[in-house]
């Protein structure tokens, strides 16, 4: 794990993860139900340093990031609360 999560650490690497203009569409304040999954924040951080990602850039994707988060969680919670209403 430690060697993927390297090799995903090279500036070649974050500018392929990061690729074009951060997704848009998100803006405001970031929910405070939403985690932000997996290494993603230790991604972003790595590319904001080696120049892939500009701060402005950077907050744009963990906004993005944290609200797909957020929208697959509470898409679980729904079909928990359909799957447990089957079962009742």
């Amino acid at each position: 794990m430690q060697k993927l999560l390297a090799g995903m650490m090279d500036t070649g690497a974050l500018s392929d993860i990061f690729r074009g203009p951060p997704p848009s569409g998100i803006h405001g304040p970031v929910r405070d139900e939403a985690h932000m999954p997996g290494d993603w924040e230790m991604l972003i951080e790595a590319a904001q340093q080696k120049g892939v990602l500009s701060v402005e850039a950077a907050e744009q994707w963990r906004c993005y990031i944290l609200e797909e988060a957020y929208q697959e969680y509470q898409d679980r919670v729904e079909r928990y609360a359909k799957w447990s209403a089957v079962l009742k």
